[in-house]
């Protein structure tokens, strides 16, 4: 069964002023003074014998600084990035990894088949996060690009279930995009059959995201739309994408 591309999404300056002395001339017709400063006579005495008032002489104190915000969260390095490619997930196995600069790849195989002889796959994706949207569930299903990942087959399936929600992952929302669709295309050159039929599950933190992509593979390819609903649950596949985010949870 194919595979879909995960959906994958995309940051200030300070400026300081110096002071220094002024450097224009004075306005014409006004001729600089040298005289000195001239100083203020005590205030009259408010009546009559009475001594003068002094004149507030009390520091002016400044309202205390602000605490200093916290320093923000340092993104994976390279290391890091490496290191996860590692980590195993209960009832699962590697059975690919790879990392670079900016992001972990690793492909997670379910180790026990379902009753119908299919194995949970999950292909995950931690990196660096640019511009990356919030988690907003009714944004995310007004976004037309997220349709736009599947192949023009199924993008013309009337019957195209395709189903944004959130997911709660160890306490924390993420996205889930549901996709179903099976298309038999007949022709000169023979019958084709195409079937999409996986879940998506997206988690961002400001400064990383995850994408798992969860899907099966079985012993053949599904001859119907019963058979590939019957070959993988959505409740399997949301279970699997819960176990895969457990194993990073601790980087968001």
């Amino acid at each position: 069964m194919p595979r879909p591309r995960a959906v994958l999404a995309m940051l200030v300056v300070l400026a300081v002023a110096a002071c220094g002395d002024d450097p224009r001339p004075a306005a014409p017709g006004v001729r600089p003074s040298s005289a000195p400063a001239t100083t203020t006579s005590a205030p009259a005495a408010s009546k009559a014998g009475a001594p003068p008032i002094a004149p507030s002489i009390a520091p002016s104190i400044a309202p205390p600084a602000p605490p200093a915000p916290p320093p923000a969260k340092p993104q994976l390095t390279p290391v890091q990035f490496a290191a996860l490619t590692t980590r195993d997930v209960p009832g699962f196995t590697r059975t690919a990894q790879r990392s670079g600069p900016g992001n972990a790849v690793t492909t997670f195989e379910g180790t026990t088949p379902n009753a119908q002889g299919y194995r949970l796959l999950a292909h995950v994706i931690v990196e660096h996060c640019t511009f990356c949207a919030k988690p907003d569930v009714a944004a995310w299903r007004a976004n037309p690009n997220l349709r736009r990942t599947l192949p023009s087959a199924h993008l013309e399936n009337p019957a195209l279930v395709f189903e944004v929600d959130g997911l709660e992952l160890a306490g924390r929302t993420g996205l889930a995009v549901y996709k179903e669709s099976f298309v038999v295309t007949t022709n000169a050159s023979g019958t084709t059959r195409a079937a999409a039929h996986g879940i998506i599950v997206w988690l961002s933190d400001g400064v990383h995201q995850l994408v798992i992509d969860v899907f099966g593979r079985g012993p053949a390819r599904p001859g119907s739309i019963e058979e590939m609903r019957a070959s993988l649950s959505r409740g399997e596949m949301e279970a699997a994408a819960r176990a895969v985010f457990a194993a990073y949870a601790d980087v968001f």
